[in-house]
Order: C-alpha cells, then structure tokens, then sequence
C-alpha cells in the first residue's frame, strides 16, 4: 500500500509493506503490528494544495517523517526510511484550479538532488530522440515500443489500479 499524506497527526496500527510519503509536524505513530513500513517526505502537489493548507491553518515549515516512533515494538526492523534513489515524484494527471507549480516543503538535499538526476535523465532522453530525427513511421513505432513496455511495467509493479482509479477520477469530473 502507498499512502501520500499531509497530516497533522499520522497513526498507523496492524499496516504491513506500506509505503509513507509524508508531511506531518509530528512524529509518526507505528502501533502495534506494523511491519516493513518505508517512510520518505512527501511527493506530490496540486495547483489548489497551498489554498487548502492555508484554509486548514496547517503549516509545512517542521516535517518529522523519517523520525517514526514504534512505542508497542522493539523491533528495530518495523520501520526503514526510503533511499533517495528510490524516491520518486507523484505527478497527479489532472488539473485543479489554484496556481501552486511545486511542492509546498523544500526536500532534504539528498532526495532534491535524487530527483534532479532523474529530470535530467529524461531530459537527456528527450534530446536523444530529437537528435535521431526519425521518420513519422519510426516515430510512431518508437511510441508503439514505449506505451507497450510501459503496460508490461504497469503490470509487473501492480501499478494498473492505480492508474484505472486516476483514470475513473478523471471522468467523474
């Protein structure tokens, strides 16, 4: 399970393989039965996220994420903090009114340079596709290629809920 969450408060009890990407003033709670739970700073934003912050009083300047406390377990092992390397930004495919165009906390250094590397990675990408000059045949082979890879991969990481869900969002609104 994958929760993205800013909260004042966050309480977890009997949560197994999760994983926590988090805001929160406070440290969070690993209650009894927790096990394998990977905390990492929060990942994601929207336009309206600032708007809604400020209505909620919530403030983003003290965020405890990776100091998770485990009072009902001495295993040292309920809890791991995500690599940078691992961490990645939650992009939400759908726009909201408001005007925000980042995240809403500053990353630790770590984590920012982590995800520069991964912007430059398909920075580089791009331009490499551009530098080929292919034909409109091989361009459309090219996105044949890269939409099937990225299903088997959907599939392969049980990523294809999620996207149906986002999907189901979308045309609700």
């Amino acid at each position: 399970m994958k929760i993205i969450s800013i909260a004042r408060r966050i309480v977890l009890r009997n949560c197994h393989n999760c994983k926590l990407y988090i805001l929160t003033p406070t440290r969070p709670l690993l209650l009894a039965g927790c096990a394998d739970v990977t905390v990492a700073p929060y990942n994601t934003y929207y336009n309206s996220l600032p708007g809604h912050l400020s209505h909620a009083n919530f403030s983003v300047r003290k965020n405890l994420w990776n100091y998770p406390a485990s009072p009902m377990s001495e295993d040292s092992k309920v809890f791991q903090v995500m690599s940078p390397e691992s961490f990645t930004l939650y992009h939400i495919p759908f726009q909201t009114d408001g005007t925000a165009s980042g995240l809403v906390h500053k990353l630790p250094a770590e984590y920012e340079a982590a995800v520069r590397r991964t912007q430059d990675r398909v920075t580089a990408w791009y331009d490499l596709v551009q530098k080929a000059e292919l034909t409109d045949v091989q361009t459309t082979q090219l996105a044949s290629t890269i939409q099937a890879r990225f299903h088997d991969w959907l599939e392969c990481m049980g990523h294809t809920k999620e996207l149906e869900s986002l999907a189901k969002y979308r045309d609700r609104s």
